[in-house]
C-alpha cells in the first residue's frame, strides 16, 4: 500500500465524517476518530509527541459551565500544549514554565 492511498483514504474517512484532521503546526496533521465523547491531550510542541488523558477534567468543566452560564456543550477538545520530560530535562526554561503558558491553553 502507498502513502498516497493511506492519505486518500484518510481523507475520505474525514468527508465522511468518521475520522478528523487536526493541524498540529509545521504543515503536520494529526488523524484521529470522530469522537463523540470529550478528547484530551497533552502535546510536546518542540516534538509533536501528543498522549490522551482522561476525559474526567473537560467533564467538570463542562458541568461548571453548565451551571454558571446555562451553556450545554455538544463537545469539546482540550489541548495542553508544552514540554515531554525528556524536554523539560534539556531545557531549563520549559521546567520553569513561561509567562505565556496560559495563553497556550484552548479550549473548543
Amino acid at each position: 500500500m502507498s502513502l498516497s492511498n493511506v492519505y486518500r483514504t484518510l481523507n475520505l474517512l474525514e468527508k465522511l465524517g468518521v475520522a478528523r484532521r487536526k493541524g498540529l503546526g509545521g504543515g503536520r496533521y494529526r488523524y484521529g476518530l470522530r469522537a463523540v465523547k470529550p478528547t484530551q491531550h497533552a502535546r510536546c510542541d518542540p516534538y509533536g509527541a501528543t498522549i490522551e488523558f482522561s476525559e474526567e477534567p473537560t467533564d467538570y468543566l463542562a458541568l461548571q459551565v453548565q451551571h454558571d452560564a446555562a451553556f450545554v456543550a455538544d463537545s469539546s477538545e482540550l489541548t495542553l500544549h508544552g514540554h515531554c520530560a525528556a524536554c523539560a530535562a534539556r531545557e531549563p526554561r520549559a521546567r520553569a514554565g513561561s509567562p505565556r503558558d496560559a495563553d497556550r491553553l484552548h479550549v473548543v
